[in-house]
């Protein structure tokens, strides 16, 4: 196992660099410069992605950037080295305490759209363990992050998403692009997914072409 000085930060940003994930420690414990070093070099990323956004980018959000980030980086030790028990695995995956924002979407999002890759070994060693059920019951809150992941249930509201238009646009397209027909046929999601189409839809996702205009049918015939 590689060392660092910086372990908790070094594995995350190699991550996002490389997409391949590195431990370079099994310990838990996080130290405050090791997680204000990374606050700093995800702070930097947030400014180069929001470069590229449509409308106005949220604020960023360091609190919820973090937060992800332990997440991701307890999930891959709990991958490849475990032995907490559940309890303790638990209490390493503690709800977010923030208001669940525009902002705290994007700034998690940079982690946590890693996150269901990390389920696929979870569920190749165990489809029973008991942690595969945590994450995704966490990526339900987060769903941002988990367009395309056919294993969490669609949302049942998406005003947050709704309220800001960069987020909005984001999530759109991501949905377009991932071709998640369940999120793409929601009643509040669907109108944003049609006129974002236009007259591509049946060029480019001829199924949810399909889709909606038998649900437009069916919605007539009531």
């Amino acid at each position: 196992m590689p060392t660092s000085p910086h372990p908790f930060s070094d594995t995350i940003i190699h991550l996002r660099q490389t997409g391949e994930m590195v431990l370079m420690t099994n310990a838990v414990p996080i130290s405050p410069a090791d997680e204000q070093r990374l606050v700093a070099l995800l702070e930097t990323e947030y400014e180069q992605e929001c470069v590229h956004w449509p409308h106005t980018p949220p604020a960023w959000r360091a609190d919820a950037a973090v937060w992800a980030a332990k997440i991701l980086f307890h999930t891959a030790q709990l991958v490849l080295y475990r032995k907490q028990t559940i309890d303790e695995v638990r209490h390493l995956f503690a709800n977010y305490t923030g208001h669940i924002t525009p902002g705290a979407i994007l700034s998690a999002d940079l982690c946590l759209r890693f996150l269901p890759h990390c389920i696929v070994p979870l569920t190749g060693l165990n489809d029973a363990d008991e942690l595969i059920g945590i994450l995704q019951t966490l990526l339900a809150d987060w769903h941002y992050s988990a367009i395309g992941d056919t294993n969490i249930p669609t949302p049942s509201n998406f005003a947050v998403i709704q309220a800001d238009a960069c987020l909005s646009q984001l999530y759109t397209d991501r949905v377009i692009a991932r071709k998640h027909r369940t999120f793409a046929l929601h009643p509040q999601l669907q109108p944003l997914v049609v006129a974002a189409l236009g007259q591509h839809m049946a060029t480019f996702w001829p199924d949810f072409c399909l889709e909606t205009t038998t649900n437009e049918q069916f919605s007539i015939t009531q």
